[in-house]
C-alpha cells in the first residue's frame, strides 16, 4: 500500500533479517508497532503476528482489506478524491483511509491528489489497488493503539518503523526521546529493531542501504536507511 515512509522497496532486505531472528531465537510473537502500509509484517512467518497503528482508519481499512479485498475499487478518480476528501464524516472509515493514502501523492495523508511531474493523473494508481487487493493479510491480528501499549510484554520480536525524525507529513508524530527510552526498556526481555536514517549512539547498526528518492520540492536525492538494534 502506498503509505509516507512505506518499507514495501526495502522489505526484501529488512525481512530476511527479522525473519533469521525469529527462528534464531524460537520467538512465537511478531509486534510490528507503526505497521503502516504492512509490507513488512505481511511477509513475516511467525505463529503469532500483530499490526498495529494509531491511525484509526489505517487499521480499518487493513482490517477491511482483510476481510473483504473484492470492496477495494479498480481506481479513484480526482472528483472522488476531492469528494471523500471533503466528506470524510459522511463516509466508512475504511474508504476515506483507502482514498486518503493510496490517491495522495507520495502516500501522504489528502496531501494533494498524486500527479506526476508535469502534473498529470499518476498513472500508478490502478495497479497501487490491484497490489493492495492483492496483499495476504491472512494471519495478522490488527489493533489500534500507541506503541507504548507493548511496554510489558516478553519473548517477542518487536518491529519499529517510526515517524522519521525532522521529517513532516506524518498526521501522527511521536517524542523522539521517549520512544528510544522505551526501546532500551522493551529490550532488556525482547529483540528489538527500528528502521530509521539516525538513531543514538548506543544502538546498533545492523543493515543500511542507499537509495534515491525524489523529493517534491527537492527533485531526487541520495538517501540512506538503516535497521538498527540494541
Amino acid at each position: 500500500m502506498v503509505y509516507l515512509g512505506s518499507k514495501k522497496r526495502l522489505a526484501k532486505d529488512i525481512v530476511p533479517i527479522l525473519q533469521q531472528e525469529i527462528e534464531y531465537n524460537h520467538i512465537d510473537t511478531f509486534i510490528d508497532c507503526f505497521c503502516g502500509g504492512c509490507n513488512i509484517v505481511d511477509k513475516i512467518q511467525c505463529n503469532m503476528k500483530v499490526a498495529s497503528d494509531v491511525h484509526h482508519g489505517l487499521i480499518e481499512l487493513m482490517k477491511h482489506v482483510q476481510n473483504h479485498p473484492e470492496d477495494i475499487p479498480e481506481d479513484i478518480t480526482e472528483d472522488e478524491y476531492n469528494y471523500v476528501r471533503d466528506h470524510k464524516t459522511e463516509l466508512p472509515e475504511w474508504y476515506v483511509a483507502l482514498v486518503g493514502f493510496n490517491a495522495s501523492y507520495a502516500g501522504k495523508y489528502f496531501g494533494g491528489f498524486g500527479r506526476d511531474k508535469d502534473n498529470r493523473r499518476r498513472p500508478r494508481a490502478q495497479s497501487v489497488l490491484d497490489t493492495l487487493r492483492k496483499q495476504d493479510l491472512s494471519n495478522i491480528w490488527f489493533v489500534c493503539c500507541d506503541y507504548k501499549t507493548y511496554s510489558n510484554v516478553e519473548d517477542c520480536l518487536i518491529y519499529c518503523d517510526p515517524p522519521y525524525r525532522k521529517t513532516t507529513g506524518y498526521k501522527h508524530g511521536i517524542d523522539h526521546e521517549d520512544f528510544y527510552n522505551w526501546c532500551r526498556k522493551v529490550s532488556q526481555k525482547n529483540k528489538v529493531f527500528i528502521s530509521e536514517r539516525e538513531m543514538p549512539d548506543d544502538f546498533k547498526i545492523v543493515w543500511e542501504k542507499e537509495f534515491k528518492q525524489r523529493i517534491p520540492q527537492d527533485g531526487v536525492t541520495t538517501r540512506v536507511e538503516r535497521l538498527f538494534t540494541l
